[in-house]
């Protein structure tokens, strides 16, 4: 094998290494905790396109307004 395959190989082993020890220093928690903090969330956090698709109009911001004035034509 030539020395620059070696390099190569050795490049990419020490990539990886680096890679790896970054994912070991990740913090991580138990899929049941994890489970339990996103319904917490959900239960916590209101959403306004939840309450339209139930059809109370609550504060839509993508609903048509309907214009308290006058409306300009310009052809």
């Amino acid at each position: 094998m030539s020395e620059r395959k070696q390099k190569r190989i050795y490049e990419k082993i020490l990539e990886n290494n680096a890679m790896l020890q970054a994912q070991l220093d990740l913090n991580m928690i138990p899929v049941s905790e994890a489970c339990q903090d996103l319904i917490l969330y959900t239960q916590q956090t209101p959403d306004s396109i939840l309450d339209m698709v139930k059809g109370k109009p609550g504060n839509d911001p993508f609903a048509t307004r309907e214009s308290s004035g006058c409306a300009c034509l310009v052809s």
